[in-house]
């Protein structure tokens, strides 16, 4: 896993409320994150999560689905990024980054510039002839 124990629990955990699992001694905040974190990286069923590779006693599929659920639904994730974002902006890379909605086209004379609007009209009428 590209992320440490350490940077999930300060970075990622630290945003999202787990409500009676901290109380809970047996599963850990991080291990539930570091699950969800493998569906999203791999695609695999909920199902198939490898439940044995992150938690050492028995825990359900549901569970860690019904987290993801909860935090897609109260904006965690977003928070989540966001956070991060705001922590690790100095290390973005911003010379590329669009900020109006236009993007460049070369033609034969020179490189235009056009509109998402633009664009739609001279690329959605192919067949209109």
């Amino acid at each position: 896993m590209l992320l440490s124990k350490s940077i999930i629990k300060k970075e990622i955990c630290s945003c999202l409320d787990f409500g009676k699992i901290n109380k809970n001694t047996k599963v850990k905040d991080y291990q539930v994150v570091m699950a969800i974190l493998y569906r999203l990286k791999t695609g695999c069923q909920w199902r198939q999560l490898p439940m044995k590779q992150f938690f050492r006693d028995k825990y359900s599929w549901h569970s860690v689905y019904y987290h993801f659920q909860k935090w897609s639904k109260d904006g965690s994730w977003e928070s989540v990024w966001h956070n991060i974002l705001k922590r690790h902006k100095h290390l973005l890379e911003s010379s590329s980054i669009r900020l109006d909605d236009t993007y460049s086209r070369k033609t034969g004379r020179g490189i235009s510039s056009l509109s998402r609007a633009q664009k739609s009209k001279t690329t959605n009428n192919l067949g209109s002839r």
